[in-house]
Order: structure tokens, then sequence, then C-alpha cells
């Protein structure tokens, strides 16, 4: 972990605060209130929302830092078990199944500066309360150490809930949750609150991964951007890049194309209907192929992949059931049920 005087470089493109939508104009908002604060804050949002990159925005437009001001981030959910309090608060020599030497943690090299803890629910309890004392005492001691060490620094804390829900969820200390309680709060709003976004999100993913592995630009269509913003986006901002790199990987002839677990038939039979209407040439038979192919899912889905049962619903033999699956590369395990017909 090393200095940083700029965290996020400012002619790069910060991704959560793109778009009109009142969250993200409420997110700009809010990293501007805090970037002028010295006081401890917690930012609260799912995985995938930005929480990291915030966190560094709002360090990086405090206009009162140094360039010297140290940083240093540990997210607590990738580090080594471990390696967390030996990373947090340093160790003296000789300590037992730790190198023989003596190391300074990262609140004694951030002195003066800005800690930032990522997913600090999970920390053990044990590490838990250990960041109570630093934080309240603002004073360290390394591990296999006697002498309190006095530290100044502003900390920041990203979680994926609030303080609440994690005490109840037994993810937490009281002890933590109540000194949480006390911090300036930011909520962070996941991609579902703000689908008016993802069209102008999709776009500038798009522009910058093309550009970044060079290869030609693309255009994303109405139909597509529609497509994405039906889409749950479990993982927010981080799965939306990572579906629009996909695309752009393995795109056929520089043309961009959503994954197929992306399309169901009713978005193809919108897409179809659209481009008639507006004289867009498209290809037929592929879009049928789309279309079936989501009927026959859905079918099978239904009939918890019972081919006799599935082919008996959509008023085919089982021989072109079968069929129509190698086809249209429609994977299913091969049940049969004995169904009769009725009248």
């Amino acid at each position: 972990m090393k200095q940083k005087s700029k965290l996020v470089d400012s002619e790069s493109i910060f991704y959560p605060s793109i778009g009109k939508s009142k969250a993200a104009e409420l997110l700009r908002k809010n990293i501007a209130k805090f970037s002028s604060s010295k006081k401890d804050l917690l930012l609260i949002g799912e995985a995938g929302v930005g929480k990291s990159a915030i966190a560094r925005r709002i360090c990086d437009e405090d206009g009162s830092a140094e360039k010297t001001t140290p940083f240093y981030a540990l997210n607590l959910r990738v580090t080594d078990e471990k390696d967390v309090e030996a990373t947090l608060f340093g160790y003296e020599r000789a300590t037992e199944k730790l190198p023989y030497t003596s190391k300074r943690g990262v609140f004694e090299l951030a002195n003066g500066g800005i800690v930032l803890l990522e997913e600090l629910e999970e920390a053990t309890f044990r590490t838990q309360l250990r960041l109570v004392s630093i934080i309240n005492d603002r004073a360290t001691r390394r591990l296999g150490g006697s002498k309190a060490v006095p530290v100044e620094f502003r900390l920041l804390v990203t979680m994926k809930n609030h303080p609440k829900r994690l005490l109840d969820e037994k993810k937490i200390v009281p002890e933590l949750q109540s000194l949480l309680m006390q911090m300036d709060f930011m909520e962070v709003s996941p991609l579902r609150d703000r689908v008016e976004d993802i069209p102008e999100l999709a776009r500038v993913f798009l522009q910058d991964i093309t550009s970044e592995i060079g290869v030609k630009s693309m255009t994303l269509t109405t139909n597509e951007l529609n497509v994405l913003k039906q889409q749950t986006w479990k993982e927010n901002l981080r799965e939306l890049r990572a579906v629009v790199d996909r695309c752009v990987i393995f795109s056929d002839d520089g043309r961009f194309a959503l994954p197929e677990d992306l399309i169901d038939e009713k978005t193809e039979i919108a897409k179809v209907l659209n481009n008639i209407k507006a004289g867009q040439p498209f290809i037929l038979d592929e879009s049928l192929d789309i279309i079936e192919r989501g009927i026959i899912r859905r079918t099978l889905e239904k009939y918890d992949s019972n081919q006799s049962r599935t082919a008996l619903f959509l008023g085919v033999t089982e021989q072109t059931l079968r069929y129509k699956l190698r086809r249209l590369g429609i994977e299913s395990s091969r049940r049969r049920g004995r169904v009769k017909r009725s009248g």
C-alpha cells in the first residue's frame, strides 16, 4: 500500500456519478458535501455500486488535503483473515507466528491522513473490538507490543447493509454498531433505483471498453438498451460493465450483440414489431429462433424438464422436440413422463 496524492485520475471516467436520475444527482451532491468534511464517514450500498470509487473520489476532492496526505485502503473481504490484524495494527519484532522484524500497521502509516476500510462487516469480532478501541482512543498498539502510539486519521468505512441490520444478523458487535451510528452517513443507490441511467452508463462502458482493447467502436440500439433496462443487475454497475465487456469481446464482425441469456422471446417479438413499424430490416430466421428457443425453455421449466409433457403441451411429437432442442442448442435432462391425451 503506497501513499497517493491523487486517488482518482481527474481525467478518468467516474462511473458511479454518470446519469441524470435523482439518485445520480444526490450522489454528486453528497460527494461535494462530504469532501469538505473531516468527520469519519460510513458508506452503505450493495455490491458493485461503486462504494470504493466513491470513497476515493470524496478523498480526492477534499480541497484542504495536502498532496502528500497518506491514504491507505484495506478490503476486509478479500484480505486473508490471518493477515488482517497484522496489516491493520502492525507487529513488534519476534511476535509469535509473524516475521522476525517490526512493522507498522495501516493506522500508523496513515497518521495524518485517511484510512478506508472496505466491507468492515467481514472482520472478525475480535478485530472489530480492536478497531472500536482505535477509533475511540485515536491510538494504536502493535501486535506483541505494549506501547500505544497516538494517531490522527479520517476513517471511511464501506458496508453492504445498515449497521442495525448487520447487528441483528450477528455480523457486527454492538460496540461497533454504536460507533458507526455516530458517523456521517451516506447511502449509495442500487442500479434498479436509477434505471434511467442505464443507457448512458452502458454507452460509456462500451466506448471505454472498445477504446481500451483497441477495437472498432460499436453502437447500442434502442432495443438492446431496453433489454438492459429490464435486467435486475444484482451486482449493479460491476455486473453491467461485465456484460458490456463480454459483448464486446465476443462480438461478431464488430456487431454488438447481447448475450443470449439476456434476451427472451417477449423482447425479441417487441423488437421485430418495432423494426417492422420503423421500416428497419432484420433477419427473420434469427428472430424466430430466439422466440422459439424462449418458448421451449419456458415450457421445459414449467414441466421440470419433462420432455414428454413439454412436447404434449406444445403440440409436437417428442422426436420433433428433440430435434428442436439440438438445433436451438437447448440443454435439457431427458426425463419422460406418461401423459394421456384427453378427449
